[in-house]
């Protein structure tokens, strides 16, 4: 009896000591799939960043930082639907939370933009609407210029552009 006990200790000993290097392969898996990430990120290959980001999501949800930078690729490759996604699952985990709802308003201003012009172009002068259409999408467009100019390059992270924080 001593001896299947003895057994049993070691078997479990071992299984821990099997689990803690399983732990150290899946943090250094993490830190080489973050390092890709950010090398992606930087380099602007938004198609690589994006599964690298994706990944780290469904790996370590709760990782604000990770939803934010998805993000911020997804606002590059013009997914404004999935950008907005992210930032708010962003919003529910960090606790600075202006970068996201920034982003997020810029994408938002962007559709704006984009919404009134597709407007415009389907109006004749003499529509109803044309002159507060015009309005409101030089309106707008001032604004997102107003952003871009007002930002300087050295104010900025390297990894983002005036616009997007």
């Amino acid at each position: 009896m001593a001896r299947i006990r003895t057994k049993v200790i070691v078997l479990v000993i071992m299984a821990a000591a099997l689990a803690s290097c399983g732990d150290a392969v899946k943090k250094n898996d993490l830190m080489v799939l973050q390092a890709s990430a950010a090398k992606a990120y930087a380099e602007g290959d938004w198609r690589a960043a994006e599964k690298y980001f994706k990944t780290l999501t469904e790996r370590v949800p709760e990782e604000g930082e990770f939803w934010f930078r998805l993000g911020n690729v997804y606002a590059r490759l013009q997914r404004p639907e999935d950008a907005v996604a992210a930032y708010k699952e962003a919003l529910l985990r960090q606790n600075v939370k202006s970068k996201s709802w920034h982003n997020m308003g810029i994408v938002y201003l962007r559709q704006a933009a984009n919404a009134f012009t597709q407007m415009l172009t389907g109006m004749t002068p003499e529509d109803p609407l044309f002159e507060r259409a015009t309005m409101l999408n030089d309106a707008v467009l001032k604004i997102l210029n107003d952003i871009d100019t007002q930002s300087a390059p050295a104010e900025t992270p390297p990894v983002a552009t005036p616009e997007l924080q």
